[in-house]
């Protein structure tokens, strides 16, 4: 997965939220990484995730591909990308703005952020914290933005513990990444 590992749950959050198709390369959905010169020896057939093969010292492996210490997601990190990849692909399912809509890119100072659209749906805003400085105070410029939108998931493992997120006084930890939604405007 490229950027390294503190960027693998935001670089999921883009795929799945960005339109087009959501594509992912074999073992990016559980923190797999290449080894250097392509497959480990003696690599086993995989009959569980998180076999203890071929890569000798402890290292977690998985077809050839070593797992990923995500600082983030503490040392459950591959399982934690599992699950935020099952839980982005289940809201890109059932939600229509998210699978069908439209991006489009929202100031935010040096956070990265876009809103996706479809028709009367609802809403969908992705904020980004690329750096490895907190953000005290994110500032969205948009005048189609509320007050407060519902906090749909955070890439950092717990999330926030409040559903509600003041977007005036939004906060983002080093390399996290929100899904935030609120309704339609009528």
């Amino acid at each position: 997965m490229m950027g390294g590992p503190l960027r693998a749950p935001q670089l999921l959050l883009l795929l799945w939220t960005l339109p087009g198709t959501p594509v992912l390369s074999y073992g990016d959905e559980v923190g797999l990484m290449d080894d250097d010169q392509g497959w480990l020896p003696g690599t086993p057939q995989p009959g569980q995730v998180w076999g203890r093969g071929g890569g000798g010292e402890g290292k977690h492996t998985f077809w050839g591909k070593k797992a990923m210490d995500l600082g983030c997601c503490g040392a459950e990190g591959g399982i934690w990308l599992l699950e935020l990849c099952r839980r982005l692909a289940a809201l890109r399912a059932q939600e229509r703005s998210l699978s069908l809509g439209d991006a489009e890119a929202i100031p935010a100072g040096s956070a990265a952020a876009f809103l996706r659209i479809w028709d009367q749906s609802k809403r969908f805003l992705v904020v980004l914290n690329p750096g490895e400085q907190p953000m005290d105070e994110v500032t969205l410029r948009d005048p189609r933005l509320p007050p407060q939108a519902t906090l749909q998931l955070s890439t950092h493992h717990p999330p926030p513990p409040e559903p509600h997120v003041d977007l005036g006084a939004l906060k983002l930890r080093p390399f996290e990444g929100l899904l935030l939604s609120f309704p339609s405007p009528p």
